[in-house]
């Protein structure tokens, strides 16, 4: 009879420990797999360019955070958006100055438009190019074939009837674009970079450059029109002497458009990441430019793009209080 009675007795004697053991690893695993997500992977333009620079001022604002962000850097950055929305990419996020495709509205969201980036097209002082339709059939400089800036060119040029010759064009970033038609290996150029006021070394080197006196900066007179067709796309001003302002470099107001660069991310994205990259989106962009007013950025209201929740609530109320007491 005792025999019989053992094995119950054991399991009376033993279920608490057990039960304990059960919810003891049932924590476990739910801490595990509610632990916040610390990798992240950019895709950013050309290695050096304005794409690039954003990445990595983030990449060095999240690292105190115990954020490791890897950057991989694709020249023709009008693929950016496909990367992030493909399932067997491991690019999680990046920066994009284009209208995303319709079908991808779904799987991508946006933390909202940090920068407005004047379209700049230069010639050199001493030519006779001093109008958009003159850029036909000249040497040009431009950001590489399939990035952001290559195709906002296209398009400029293109609504005039000028078409790029790929045996009459070099490629490179802003600066180095800026220095081929001040030394003359280029007769025009066109790019898209920072607008006058940005807060970062590698801006004023931009703003630096273009104040050279060689340079002439022209019009896109029918700005308002182009940016019809183009949801990224705004009219902009180049004010008189954003460059330098006596004596003045422009010595004009000069009448351009402008990209809306615009940080995405998979729909996906952990709530923990897409709140702490807002918040540094916050603090980083909510300055005033030439371009902007101090409060306007980041804007979620420039591109069509589904906005990420947390996105809006820290940037209308801050860190959420956990976030501003622990780690």
């Amino acid at each position: 009879m005792r025999s019989k009675n053992r094995p119950w007795m054991w399991i009376f004697t033993n279920l608490p420990r057990a039960l304990t053991i059960v919810v003891g690893l049932a924590i476990v695993g739910a801490l595990f797999s509610s632990m916040p997500q610390t990798k992240l992977t950019i895709e950013a333009g050309t290695d050096g360019g304005l794409f690039d620079v954003l990445s990595h001022r983030l990449a060095d604002a999240l690292e105190p955070h115990g954020i490791d962000v890897t950057i991989v850097n694709r020249a023709d950055s009008l693929k950016i958006a496909d990367d992030i929305v493909d399932p067997n990419s491991p690019v999680e996020a990046g920066f994009i100055a284009s209208d995303a495709p319709k079908e991808e509205y779904e799987l991508i969201k946006q933390m909202g438009t940090v920068m407005l980036a004047p379209v700049y097209l230069i010639s050199h002082k001493e030519s006779n190019i001093t109008e958009i339709t003159q850029f036909e059939g000249k040497d040009t400089s431009l950001y590489p074939v399939g990035s952001a800036a290559w195709s906002a060119c296209e398009y400029i040029l293109g609504s005039y009837g000028i078409s790029i010759d790929p045996a009459q064009s070099q490629y490179g970033n802003g600066p180095k674009i800026i220095e081929n038609v001040e030394k003359g290996t280029s007769d025009v150029g066109c790019f898209i970079d920072v607008p006058s006021g940005t807060s970062m070394k590698y801006a004023d080197n931009v703003m630096e450059a273009l104040s050279n006196e060689s340079l002439r900066f022209v019009e896109i007179p029918q700005a308002m029109a182009i940016q019809a067709r183009k949801d990224f796309l705004r009219p902009l001003t180049i004010p008189s002497g954003a460059f330098h302002v006596y004596p003045p470099r422009p010595a004009t107001d000069i009448e351009t458009t402008g990209a809306s660069l615009t940080f995405v991310a998979k729909k996906d994205l952990p709530r923990e990441l897409v709140t702490m990259i807002s918040h540094f989106l916050s603090e980083e962009y909510k300055g005033s430019t030439s371009a902007n007013y101090a409060g306007e950025l980041p804007a979620t209201n420039y591109t069509n793009l589904p906005v990420f929740s947390k996105s809006r609530d820290v940037y209308s109320g801050g860190l959420p209080w956990m976030y501003e007491r622990f780690s």
